[in-house]
């Protein structure tokens, strides 16, 4: 187990709200030269910490939806198993997969402009593998808040509000666009003069199009992806079902998630489930005291489910190749 001193703390919970932040400019905050800030960096992504940087797209301003479906393989061998999972990184409307322990073996999430383009693309994976699988659900995604890992330092300064939702947007995107948040959503921390290098284009037309794209909240922010795990935190998506439960009732339970030091994202769902909520923990004590503050907060909850995520395969926010 790796273990994080104060410094790369911070380090870590600046790049986790905005990781397009100049090395110069993380080092004043946290109180280290720019070359150190570089080298802790190497030494972090080195140990697994930090596995990429994502551009936070919300693709509901340019017409997705997202769409999740969670199954379970039985007869599978380890190598079909891989045929599996290589199918499923290689199908551009996948955003993300990871794999899973309990009642589920993976989780995949697809981007689709309805259900029916949704359901061509599950269709693609149950033709190749429906054999093996076992067990699958479907629910649709209303909105994802995404909050900072409040339990890594106490952060000063604005939080960028990681967010996908709201109403289906008609944002236009030309080829230059795609292609951007395409890069971006690979690799937030890409410098301006290399995404213009790559597409060809001058450094002022790519920053012109990045700040568009800001302003429509299209981008909603750059993040770090962190594997907790590589620590010792224990990492579970949990999901609730909750009956007759009213708006000032979800407002309270967002709001406790909210201000969660062990909860790393809250999603409103439609399908077998009405919310799903990423859990960061140190041990199982720790879990077990979160459920019972949830119960305590929403008497409303009527049944909950724990997987653990063992492996994130594959995020990106926009997928896209073309």
């Amino acid at each position: 187990m790796i273990r994080l001193d104060a410094k790369d703390r911070k380090l870590l919970s600046e790049l986790e709200n905005n990781a397009r932040q100049p090395n110069t400019v993380i080092g004043r905050k946290i109180g280290l030269k720019s070359d150190v800030v570089q080298y802790r960096i190497n030494r972090l992504k080195k140990r697994g910490v930090l596995s990429a940087y994502l551009g936070y797209i919300n693709f509901h301003k340019i017409g997705y939806i997202d769409f999740g479906l969670y199954v379970s393989l039985v007869r599978c061998s380890s190598e079909q198993k891989k045929r599996f999972i290589e199918l499923v990184k290689g199908i551009d409307n996948v955003s993300y997969f990871a794999n899973l322990g309990g009642n589920f073996d993976f989780i995949i999430g697809i981007l689709a402009r309805n259900s029916l383009e949704f359901h061509s693309i599950a269709n693609k994976i149950n033709n190749e593998f429906g054999e093996y699988i076992n067990e699958k659900e479907y629910i649709t995604r209303i909105s994802l808040h995404h909050f900072q890992r409040k339990y890594l330092a106490k952060f000063k300064g604005k939080k960028t509000e990681f967010y996908f939702g709201g109403e289906l947007g008609n944002y236009s995107l030309d080829d230059l666009d795609k292609k951007i948040l395409f890069l971006l959503a690979t690799n937030a921390r890409m410098k301006i003069i290399d995404i213009a290098s790559n597409l060809e284009q001058p450094h002022s037309t790519i920053m012109s199009r990045i700040k568009k794209l800001e302003k429509a909240k299209v981008i909603r922010g750059y993040y770090a992806l962190i594997d907790s795990e590589k620590y010792g935190y224990l990492n579970y998506n949990l999901t609730l079902k909750v009956k007759n439960i009213q708006s000032s009732d979800e407002k309270k339970l967002f709001a406790y998630c909210k201000q969660c030091e062990s909860i790393t994202w809250f999603i409103r769902a439609l399908g077998p489930w009405d919310y799903e909520i990423g859990i960061e923990v140190e041990n199982q004590e720790n879990l077990q005291k979160l459920i019972n503050d949830l119960r305590d907060v929403c008497p409303q909850i009527i049944k909950l489910e724990l997987c653990t995520i063992f492996k994130t395969l594959k995020y990106s926010l926009y997928p896209f190749k073309e």
